[in-house]
């Protein structure tokens, strides 16, 4: 079975995701700010082979009415599909109507996933019986989870940054509980994909079966960039020389010319944007004459110039230079 998964969010670049946009709302078919199509590459590192359906609703602010939202609902019982992605909430609103609305969407089987708002406890629609919620934590793997079908907020799944695609400039490092959420409707759709689910029933046993903890008590709120910002310890001539030819691009692309430490957080210290990243992975595929991009980079090798040198000695080590 090949699930179909409906992404109501900015839009998505079909030139980025394969996609089929219904604009339900004439909202026109562009991402409005690069959201979508993050949540669509999110979707679809998890299932390969998943169909998406995109519904736009958030404009260039990534904001949206809780009646666009309504409407958009509305429009999927009656379309074929069967996860419905919200990487979004609504904040201080209970409506009866979008309550309605998801309930019968439930009781057509169709999965609504839904994320939690960054940094609350609990959100609309992800809290309502009939929806998975969802909230991110850092884990080490997109495949580990939490999950307890008891909990209002039964799921927690992986928020850990990851790079998207230059192209996507605010989302092209995505994370919080709206990466969680893409996350989240892409490992269901694995699930279905590999015959593993048929229904809402079996994919919950499903759940309850592969997750790493179904008991976790009151999670915290606080950020979780400390399990993600941890500098390496560099050790060898080999990397020490790597660190040393690797520092003045730093210097020029990251921090204009500012001084750093081997182990201070470049994040901290230095400007961080898609421009940034794109100029400093050309300059060292330049010098080490190997192909570095945002495939074999992830932001926990940017933490530090000695997290960088290890990962330049891997890839240098993996296409044989």
């Amino acid at each position: 079975m090949i699930p179909i998964v409906v992404v109501i969010d900015s839009g998505i670049d079909s030139t980025i995701v394969k996609n089929e946009t219904i604009d339900v709302l004439h909202k026109g078919k562009d991402d409005k700010c690069g959201h979508g199509t993050a949540c669509a590459m999110a979707i679809r590192a998890m299932d390969p082979d998943v169909s998406i359906l995109s519904i736009p609703i958030l404009d260039d602010n990534a904001g949206a009415s809780s009646d666009e939202l309504e409407n958009a609902l509305k429009f999927c019982c009656g379309l074929d599909c069967n996860i419905i992605n919200l990487s979004l909430s609504v904040s201080h609103l209970h409506s009866e109507n979008l309550k309605r609305i998801c309930g019968e969407l439930r009781r057509q089987g169709k999965i609504i996933v839904s994320s939690v708002t960054n940094r609350k406890y609990t959100s609309v629609p992800a809290s309502y019986d009939t929806v998975l919620g969802v909230r991110g934590k850092v884990f080490s793997s997109s495949y580990t989870y939490w999950f307890n079908a008891r909990e209002k907020i039964q799921l927690i799944t992986d928020m850990t940054p990851i790079f998207t695609d230059f192209r996507l400039k605010r989302y092209f490092m995505f994370s919080g509980n709206s990466k969680a959420a893409a996350i989240a409707s892409g490992l269901i759709a694995s699930y279905f994909s590999n015959g593993l689910v048929e229904d809402i029933e079996e994919l919950f046993q499903c759940m309850e079966q592969k997750c790493e903890k179904n008991n976790w008590g009151k999670i915290t709120l606080e950020s979780q960039m400390g399990n993600i910002l941890v500098p390496s310890i560099l050790t060898g001539k080999e990397l020490e020389n790597i660190r040393k030819m690797i520092y003045p691009l730093l210097k020029r692309h990251i921090t204009s010319e500012q001084d750093f430490s081997d182990d201070d957080i470049l994040f901290n210290v230095g400007i961080i944007t898609e421009k940034t990243l794109c100029e400093l992975f050309e300059a060292l595929s330049n010098l080490f004459n190997v192909e570095i991009n945002l495939q074999n980079l992830t932001p926990r090798d940017i933490v530090s110039i000695n997290n960088l040198s290890i990962a330049i000695k891997r890839i240098c080590n993996e296409q044989g230079k």
